[in-house]
């Protein structure tokens, strides 16, 4: 018997470490929330990190050093530098989604040459499918479903305050669509559709102290014992501020079990033409247009010093849209030389704000907490109100941002035989707007530490 076996051969012509992941991968490969971001995980040199948005970072640099790419094209979100496609809105969830069954081809490349450049974590670029001289697509369905799933063995409705559920916390996440792809003229010019529709409720709970009119004859009666009167304002505010549904809670600590679930919704697709000028150039087109909303809790933070809501009133609001161009001219200029002009347009728009944010202060309250001319429109929603000990209102005053990348790239692949040279350059020019709207209609905190009174040690 003679058994042999040949050394491993070290790559010594690059520094380079390429990951990609074919398109039968991507398919079949389980995803959750079918994100392609995910698919990061599999690269050599990534960590996780959870204040990422579930991009994690790749060769110990921070999540926002990743250059997102789609087919070549921009796809990074000027503000963050993450992924402008599939971004997380409120809950981390993507808010738009790149249809899987779009996507031909994954790649992640670490260590890059200067050709990528522009981040020192790595270049994510995603390669989509082309129509072909074949008609192919593929139509699908996906639902997760709390009538589907067991109760987790922490859920114990014996263990639970008054007033909450006893079943299951519901669970519904739905993603459907389908991609199309074929022919326009045989061997010329092909066509490729993809569309995706994802739809989620996810169970949430929470228990906080909430003001309930039990709470304010309390406040009320202190007030009297002292001669002092109650505020017009005051009864305004509290009256509109916070939702019917705190009435009939009592006087108590932790008087309110939360059960509002978080929501969201995306409508995402994808259209691609392609031509063949001759067998020396081709031109490719591609358009990605995503648009979708979610409500969610904002996750409160103590190193942050931001806070929460368990009022659904007050859950974060977050419509999201989203567009990527490119236009792609692939030219074989000689047996030897090849160009490839690419110009691309990333587009990406997100609004936060309370979940109800109608409320008009001057009208319903006599304040005059902003502007109210023609020039100056009034804001409305509520201002950021805080009563020490309850929970407060008027989390998320109007915010966001729209930025445009547009850019331009030339590339130039001379080969030699046993080298490649490879020189060109590309140009981009981005533009960020942004609003902030902080803390627009004020920010009152009530302590009640400023009076006659003498209500002794809190418990």
């Amino acid at each position: 018997m003679e058994v042999s076996a040949e050394a491993l051969t070290l790559d010594t012509t690059t520094v380079q470490q390429n990951n990609v992941i074919p398109t039968e991968q991507v398919q079949n490969l389980p995803m959750n929330g079918r994100d392609f971001t995910q698919f990061t995980a599999t690269t050599p040199g990534y960590a996780g990190y959870s204040g990422a948005q579930a991009f994690g970072s790749l060769n110990g640099t921070r999540a926002n050093q990743m250059n997102w790419q789609i087919d070549g094209v921009d796809n990074n979100d000027f503000w963050h530098n993450l992924a402008a496609v599939n971004q997380g809105g409120v809950s981390g969830i993507a808010g738009t989604l790149m249809p899987l069954d779009a996507i031909d081809e994954f790649g992640a490349q670490t260590q890059s040459n200067a050709e990528a450049g522009r981040n020192a974590g790595g270049v994510i670029n995603v390669v989509l499918k082309s129509g072909s001289n074949q008609i192919h697509g593929s139509v699908y369905y996906f639902n997760r479903n709390t009538a589907l799933g067991k109760p987790t063995a922490f859920f114990n409705p014996s263990t639970l305050p008054p007033g909450a559920p006893t079943s299951k916390p519901p669970l519904r996440n739905e993603n459907y669509g389908f991609s199309l792809g074929g022919p326009i003229i045989k061997d010329k010019t092909f066509w490729f559709l993809s569309f995706e529709k994802q739809k989620y409720t996810i169970a949430l709970s929470g228990l906080n102290t909430e003001p309930s009119p039990a709470y304010q004859n309390l406040a009320l009666s202190l007030l009297q014992a002292d001669g002092i009167p109650e505020s017009p304002i005051s009864q305004a505010l509290m009256a509109n501020l916070w939702p019917s549904l705190i009435n009939q809670l009592p006087a108590q600590p932790s008087n309110y079990f939360a059960t509002s679930p978080s929501t969201g919704y995306s409508y995402n697709g994808v259209i691609k033409l392609d031509h063949n000028f001759n067998d020396k150039n081709h031109l490719s087109a591609r358009w990605f247009g995503g648009q979708g909303s979610q409500t969610a809790p904002t996750g409160g933070s103590a190193a942050l010093a931001t806070a929460s809501s368990n009022l659904p009133f007050y859950f974060e609001k977050a419509p999201i849209h989203v567009f990527n161009y490119a236009v792609t001219l692939n030219s074989v200029l000689s047996n030897r030389m090849t160009n490839q002009l690419l110009v691309g347009v990333n587009y990406f728009n997100q609004v936060f704000r309370d979940a109800v944010a109608s409320y008009d202060t001057h009208t319903n309250a006599q304040l005059f907490l902003s502007p109210d001319t023609p020039v100056t429109p009034k804001f409305f929603g509520s201002p950021n109100l805080r009563i020490t000990g309850f929970e407060q209102v008027g989390l998320t005053p109007p915010e966001g941002r729209n930025d445009i990348t547009g850019m331009i790239a030339d590339v130039v692949s001379y080969n030699t035989g046993k080298h490649q040279l490879r020189f060109g350059g590309e140009y981009r020019q981005a533009h960020l707007n942004e609003f902030y709207f902080f803390h627009s209609l004020g920010k009152f905190i009530f302590s009640g530490a400023q009076g006659p009174w003498n209500i002794g040690t809190a418990t």
